[in-house]
C-alpha cells in the first residue's frame, strides 16, 4: 500500500488537463511507484513538445515505445526510438526537447530520483538484488543513453502494462517495476565495437528537410538526383530519412550498415530486422494505396486524401 501523499500525488497528476503543444496535444498520467520513482504514461499527437521537469538532480530515465517514433538529444548526439524500443538515460538537464516525426507516440517511462530513491529495492522483495545506481553507472555513463531495439525480453515486460484494470494498477506497476529493473540489472552491455544507433544534429536536420520537401510535393515524381542538387548533399544522401517516414529503426540501421545489400526481403523498403512485421506493413500500404489511388480516380482531391490518411 502506498503512503497517503504518494496516493494524493497519482490523483493530483492523472486528473490534470492535458496541455497542447503548438500543434496538436499531450496528454500524461504518473504515478508514483516507490519513493524516488515515477511510471508516466504519455498519449502525444504533436509534432514536438518541451518535457519540463520541476525538479533538477541525479536522475535517469528509462523509456519505452508503445506506438509511432519519437526523436530525443542527448549531448550532441540523436536518438530514435520505434515501437518496441527502449531506452535508457541520464535527465541532465532541466528540459528536454522531443520530436516526434509522424505527430503520433504513445509509451510509459520510469523516472528515477537516485538522490530519493531506496539504494537497494530488497527491502521490497527478497532476493531482488537491485541498485538504481548500479543501472545508471552501467548504461548511463558521461550522459550517453543505451538503446534496446525490441524484442521479445523487453515485449514481455510491457505486454500489459498499457490495459490494467484500475483496481489492480497500483501493485501490479509496483511488480512491473521491480521486474523491469532486475532485467536492466542482469542485461550485459553491447560490445564497443557494435554499432550505436546515434545521429548528428546535421545529418537529422538535412533529412528532416528533405522530408517536408517532399510532402509537400506529393503530387511530383522527385528523383533522388534531384534531391542532392536542391540540397547540396554528396551522392551518400542521409539514408536517416526513413526514421522520418516511419521505416523501423533497425532497418534504417542494417541498410547502412550493410551498404544496402543483404536484406532479408525488399518491399516499401529493404529490411533487416522484422521480416515477419514488415511484409505484414507491406500488405497494409498496397491495399491502402490500392485503396487511395481508386478514390483519386473516383475524383477525390489529393488534399482531402491527405487529410484523410
Amino acid at each position: 500500500m502506498g503512503s497517503k501523499s504518494e496516493k494524493e500525488d497519482a490523483r493530483r497528476q492523472i486528473n490534470a488537463p492535458c496541455r497542447r503543444g503548438k500543434k496538436g496535444k499531450i496528454a500524461q498520467k504518473s504515478y508514483t511507484v516507490f519513493l524516488g520513482i515515477e511510471l508516466i504514461f504519455s498519449d502525444i499527437h504533436a509534432e514536438s513538445c518541451e518535457r519540463k521537469s520541476s525538479e533538477y538532480g541525479n536522475f535517469i530515465e528509462i523509456e519505452h515505445c508503445r506506438e509511432g517514433r519519437a526523436e530525443h538529444s542527448f549531448s550532441d548526439e540523436l536518438i530514435y526510438l520505434s515501437p518496441g524500443d527502449l531506452t535508457t538515460s541520464a535527465k541532465n538537464s532541466k528540459n528536454k526537447n522531443s520530436y516526434f516525426p509522424l505527430s503520433h507516440y504513445h509509451g510509459v517511462s520510469v523516472i528515477i530520483d537516485l538522490n530519493k530513491a531506496p539504494r537497494c529495492l530488497t527491502c521490497f522483495l527478497d532476493d531482488v538484488n537491485v541498485k538504481p545506481q548500479i543501472i545508471a553507472d552501467k548504461f548511463c555513463a558521461n550522459g550517453k543513453s543505451y538503446i534496446a531495439r525490441s524484442n521479445k525480453s523487453v515485449e514481455h515486460i510491457f505486454s500489459e502494462i498499457y490495459s490494467v484494470p484500475e483496481e489492480i494498477k497500483r501493485g501490479y506497476f509496483k511488480i512491473k517495476v521491480l521486474e523491469l529493473l532486475l532485467f536492466l540489472s542482469c542485461k550485459n552491455m553491447p560490445k564497443s565495437e557494435e554499432y550505436r544507433p546515434t545521429y548528428s544534429k546535421s545529418q537529422a536536420d538535412l533529412a528532416k528537410a528533405v522530408c517536408r520537401y517532399q510532402t509537400e510535393r506529393m503530387d511530383e515524381k522527385i528523383t533522388l538526383a534531384e534531391l542532392c542538387r536542391r540540397f547540396q548533399a554528396a551522392e551518400s544522401f542521409p539514408h536517416e530519412i526513413g526514421l522520418f517516414l516511419g521505416y523501423p529503426a533497425e532497418d534504417v540501421q542494417g541498410f547502412i550498415i550493410n551498404e544496402a545489400k543483404c536484406e532479408k526481403c525488399t518491399g516499401v523498403w529493404k529490411v533487416y530486422g522484422d521480416e515477419i512485421t514488415a511484409k505484414t506493413a507491406f500488405e497494409k500500404y498496397k491495399k491502402c494505396t490500392q485503396d487511395y489511388f481508386s478514390r483519386w480516380q473516383s475524383g477525390k482531391s489529393i488534399e482531402k486524401l491527405a487529410v484523410a490518411c
